[in-house]
Parts: C-alpha cells; sequence; structure tokens
C-alpha cells in the first residue's frame, strides 16, 4: 500500500480554551481553515506532534472550495 502526503498550511481562526473557568483543565480547541476540501475523513489527517499534542481532530466541509478543521489538543497549542 502506497502512502501519499501532502502539506497544506491551515489559517487559524480561533484557539481557545475549552473550559476557561477550570484552570487545571488544560484542553484547547483550535479552529483552523484549509483552502480546499477534504476528500477523506478528519481521522486520516496527521499533524506534527512536535508542534501540538492532538486529542482528537473533527471537520466539516464549508463548501467545494474549504474545510474547517476542529483539533482539539492537551496544553496550550503554540499555533496563530
Amino acid at each position: 500500500m502506497e502512502l501519499l502526503m501532502s502539506v497544506i498550511e491551515a489559517r487559524v481562526i480561533r484557539n481557545q480554551r475549552e473550559t476557561p473557568s477550570v484552570e487545571a483543565y488544560d484542553f484547547w480547541n483550535v479552529e483552523a481553515a484549509l483552502p480546499m476540501p477534504l476528500h477523506k475523513p478528519a481521522e486520516e489527517i496527521m499533524i506534527d506532534p512536535r508542534q501540538i499534542k492532538v486529542e482528537k481532530i473533527d471537520s466539516v466541509r464549508l463548501d467545494c472550495t474549504s474545510t474547517i478543521l476542529t483539533i482539539r489538543t492537551e496544553g496550550h497549542p503554540p499555533i496563530r
């Protein structure tokens, strides 16, 4: 089985704490827009673990030209 990979830059729309009222609960939701539709499920997306520790990825296709990803991370992700 051949594995094809490509790098796609996403624009971060929102980077916020999941439960801001509980300081010890350190999970964040990052919303990012991809400039193209995804043709595969979000579970097949790989994110560099040296950048952020991903817990879960969900995607919503906006239209035929873009996709919004919601990435749940543990700890504040160092992305903007």
